[in-house]
């Protein structure tokens, strides 16, 4: 599909313009990894203060890098010229974690009932943080809902097993970032590597977001 060579195009883009910002992202997940990945063998014996404060640490890093992300990739898709990441951050930032943090929120009451409608809304909301980014930000929730607006874009079933395939064949290397011990150096630089990867996939993501847009104007 086109938007999946237009992802392939968002990433490098990415890579080529902001380079500096992708740089940064891998040396945030490598510090992260490296200073506050929890001791697991410990906590099986005992869990200390500090290890709480580690894994507090970890988690609230985690979720920066996270919104990191999703501003880099939605900078190299929707910025205006002349405007700087800073710049974009700074216009969009509150949107995106107001309307993701309410996404989140409907994902996870759908997802107490069964694992298949939490998937089902996981992807009905899936365009959530970039039409965010795309709104106006002087109208209210009640005249634009960035959650209503991302439901009318994958009103296809086609878009959504499109999708689905694509979170599918990233699911391995999310697994792989999820559930290895980066114990050694090496292990962290990987885990690092493939954390930050995860430009690729949203970059697919914001590429059929573009897609479906385009579609539904026309």
């Amino acid at each position: 599909m086109r938007a999946v060579s237009n992802g392939f195009n968002l990433f490098f883009k990415m890579l080529k313009k902001s380079p500096h910002l992708v740089g940064l992202l891998l040396a945030l997940n490598f510090c992260n990894l490296y200073f506050f990945f929890p001791d697991l063998e410990i906590l099986q014996v005992q869990i200390r203060p500090e290890d709480l404060l580690k894994i507090s640490m970890f988690l609230s890093v985690t979720i920066f890098n996270y919104f990191y992300i999703l501003m880099l990739v939605g900078y190299s898709a929707f910025t205006e010229q002349n405007l700087n990441f800073l710049g974009f951050v700074k216009k969009n930032i509150l949107a995106v974690l107001t309307d993701v943090v309410r996404a989140y929120n409907v994902i996870l009451l759908f997802s107490l009932m069964l694992i298949l409608p939490g998937i089902y809304k996981q992807l009905k909301l899936i365009f959530v943080p970039y039409i965010a980014m795309e709104r106006d930000k002087n109208l209210s929730i009640k005249e634009f809902d960035s959650l209503k607006q991302s439901s009318l874009l994958m009103a296809s079933w086609k878009i959504m097993l499109a999708l689905l395939a694509i979170i599918i064949l990233w699911l391995p290397l999310d697994l792989f970032s999820a559930f290895v011990v980066p114990n050694t150096l090496i292990d962290q630089l990987i885990v690092s590597v493939v954390m930050t990867l995860a430009l690729l996939y949203h970059s697919f993501v914001a590429s059929f977001y573009q897609q479906q847009k385009t579609l539904l104007k026309n």
